[in-house]
């Protein structure tokens, strides 16, 4: 379902995904944005099924200086319906007026009689799970796969991901050349081959260094 905005007013009467006629200024943010988006921690606990989750707060927590700081808004994320089915529409701004927007259907589930449940708490657990989803999307942010729901698998022995991320984003600040990023890069690469982190850990500091080496090219213009 697209969200087309005239001005302030929005027409939820189509399907699909949709923007503002330009999106230039709100694409480059957002990719300075991610560039420093740190890794989200499950910070839910059910302990009833002894496993972490992401949490729409948390999530929010983690995103919201990268965002802020390069003229992005957190999503607004509102319901709506469409005969007779409930819908999360979001909608991430940019400070130039430029935006895009997204949907996520919301399933609530059925009763034992096999009747689709209408109580609010339904309502609300399932609004909560899709503003997640859909906030992750709209800002291009990750984590690792969300178990909310179902029992997640202990995480590997010896895995130091987060630690290593840390680390080697401290010294990248420190860096003063580019010869000491790379140098920290290298050891993360090293680390990959060794498996005591995720891939993804390069790819954001790989991120976090292209970043910080722009910011010093333009600053030398």
């Amino acid at each position: 379902m697209t969200a087309v905005m005239t001005g302030s007013i929005m027409d939820h009467s189509l399907f699909g995904v949709t923007s503002s006629s330009e999106t230039a200024d709100l694409t480059t943010d957002l990719a300075k944005a991610q560039a420093e988006y740190p890794a989200i921690s499950k910070t839910g606990e059910n302990k009833f099924g002894k496993y972490h989750y992401l949490t729409y707060a948390g999530i929010c927590e983690a995103l919201r200086g990268p965002l802020t700081k390069h003229g992005l808004a957190l999503p607004q994320i509102g319901l709506c319906q469409r005969q007779g089915e409930w819908i999360a529409v979001g909608i991430l701004r940019h400070k130039s007026g430029q935006f895009i927007t997204s949907i996520c259907p919301i399933y609530l589930g059925v009763d034992k009689g096999g009747e689709v449940k209408q109580d609010m708490q339904s309502l609300g657990s399932a609004y909560t799970y899709a503003k997640k989803y859909l906030l992750l999307g709209l800002v291009g942010g990750w984590a690792e796969e969300d178990d909310d729901g179902q029992r997640t698998m202990p995480e590997k022995k010896g895995d130091k991901s987060l630690e290593i991320e840390q680390a080697a984003k401290h010294q990248l600040d420190k860096a003063k050349n580019k010869a000491e990023v790379k140098k920290v890069v290298g050891l993360v690469k090293l680390r990959v081959s060794e498996r005591v982190c995720s891939p993804g850990v390069l790819d954001r500091v790989e991120a976090y260094a292209a970043n910080i080496e722009g910011g010093r090219d333009g600053k030398s213009e």
